[in-house]
């Protein structure tokens, strides 16, 4: 079943917001408050994805998944975020209903190639709530390691505890997700 990994556009904003706010209604359920999970979440990606998009930061990149014209899944990368961890990817969410497709290893497919088009030798990282087992065992099975820890204010309140998972270039998380991704069922149109 092809499928269409493209950068995302300003019109795309209330798309990637709703998708964002559902993936951590779901993903961060008992993580971050469930009064702010219910309505604020919402609010605020969709405020953060239309300020975004409308003035597009060149060091950001945006990819957008989508499956027969549906938005399914989004990755965001900022390319200069650190100069010790390199590239950040600091979205990376699936709807739902596409879990389990290899959505993921493909949008970080082409997130790792972006960053290598930017510089082939920066590591790539992201942070992740350590709350979060199944995103931790997934960044674990694609050769991410573990290289820290700190504790951040959460949204809508509280305190949590994230992980730093890092790849020492574009190219190993190319090959660890490329392999994964190799097998999957969808295969992403080039753009």
């Amino acid at each position: 079943m092809p499928i269409d990994i493209r950068p995302a556009r300003a019109a795309d904003a209330p798309e990637i917001a709703h998708l964002h706010a559902e993936s951590w209604r779901h993903a961060y359920a008992g993580i971050l408050d469930d009064a702010y999970l219910a309505e604020p979440v919402e609010r605020d990606h969709r405020r953060h994805w239309r300020h975004l998009l409308a003035d597009p930061d060149p060091s950001l990149v945006v990819l957008v998944l989508e499956e027969h014209g549906r938005l399914r899944g989004f990755v965001s990368v900022e390319l200069e975020a650190d100069a010790r961890w390199g590239a950040l990817i600091e979205n990376l969410h699936v709807s739902r209903r596409a879990h389990r497709r290899g959505f993921a290893s493909h949008l970080l497919a082409r997130a790792a190639r972006r960053v290598a088009a930017h510089d082939p030798m920066a590591p790539v990282h992201l942070w992740v709530y350590e709350e979060n087992r199944p995103a931790i065992a997934f960044y674990e099975r694609i050769h991410g390691r573990c290289t820290g820890r700190q504790t951040e204010d959460a949204p809508g309140g509280g305190r949590v505890e994230a992980l730093r998972y890092a790849w020492s270039t574009p190219a190993r998380l190319l090959h660890a997700v490329g392999v994964r991704a190799s097998h999957e069922r969808a295969e992403p149109r080039a753009r």
